[in-house]
């Protein structure tokens, strides 16, 4: 029982970062007429309805006043991080942004410390160094002459931005998570997103035509059916698993950036991206000894 429990949670993980890896390819195959925002408008568009009319939930468990503050920062923070990792992936190499979106446990451990008083302990600190060794390499970073990067400074740091306000986002939803459901903060997550998106583009908010139409429509279905296939996964299998089974999305965008659009990365990023992948790897393992509560919610 236990083996086809982890035979369900592989396949459905390698799905989630197949899924994940492909939405980020359509994110750079629409014009420069649909901007991020409006990207981000019309994948939180289709999620809230499919929630509503796959889940029906009740309005009143949506209200809770001791939650919604909590359910607003998560919100809002989730809804910074995902502008900022959009930009990432249209202005960097898609395996070079996907890499950065996986350093957010590296900051949910190190925010965790400060905002939820967590503990970092010593044989943490060896993988959180080789991840910050890896962007070093990932950016390319050359001493020669004068300081130089192989990569956009902006985008890559807007990148890591990103991955600093999911991470709080991420340590919100661990304590929303205590007091409403699931459904409940998704809800949240999908409306800020539509309001804020659509205030940001509310005067070049554009209806997709042409070829356009089919890539925000797979935006939108693959980011949402990504969602739903790992939060699947975690039904049958620990956390640490299933988040590290998610890495394999670095391979599928090293893969498909190479077939669909054309990317090429030098042999020190692909270094760079192996350390990365190692220090994460190294540190999900290291918090697959947390609580039941917060193994239901994906790293």
């Amino acid at each position: 029982m236990l083996e086809n429990n982890n035979l369900k949670a592989l396949s459905l993980t390698l799905s989630h970062a197949l899924l994940f890896s492909l939405t980020g390819v359509f994110i750079n195959l629409v014009s420069s007429e649909i901007g991020i925002f409006e990207q981000i408008f019309y994948r939180a568009l289709f999620s809230l309805v499919f929630i509503f009319l796959v889940f029906k939930p009740k309005i009143k468990e949506c209200l809770q006043k001791d939650a919604l503050f909590i359910l607003a920062s998560r919100a809002i923070f989730g809804f910074l991080g995902m502008g900022s990792m959009f930009y990432a992936i249209l202005n960097l190499q898609l395996s070079i942004a996907m890499v950065l979106t996986f350093t957010t446990p590296l900051f949910v451990m190190i925010l965790g410390k400060f905002i939820l008083k967590e503990n970092v302990t010593g044989n943490q600190i060896i993988p959180i160094l080789t991840v910050f060794i890896g962007l070093f390499f990932v950016a390319n970073i050359s001493f020669v002459d004068k300081i130089s990067f192989g990569v956009d400074l902006f985008p890559f740091s807007i990148g890591l931005l990103g991955s600093v306000l999911t991470a709080i986002a991420f340590l919100s939803m661990r304590s929303a998570l205590k007091i409403v459901s699931t459904q409940v903060v998704i809800i949240w997550f999908s409306l800020f997103n539509i309001i804020g998106a659509g205030i940001v583009s509310y005067d070049n908010l554009s209806i997709p035509v042409g070829d356009d139409i089919y890539y925000v429509i797979a935006i939108a279905v693959f980011g949402l059916l990504s969602d739903i296939t790992k939060t699947q996964a975690y039904k049958y299998a620990a956390a640490w698993f299933v988040s590290l089974i998610s890495l394999s999305s670095i391979v599928f965008s090293l893969f498909l950036g190479w077939l669909i659009l054309d990317e090429y990365i030098e042999g020190t990023q692909v270094f760079g991206i192996i350390l990365i992948s190692s220090g994460i790897a190294l540190l999900i393992l290291k918090l697959q000894n947390i609580s039941p509560k917060l193994k239901s919610s994906p790293l």
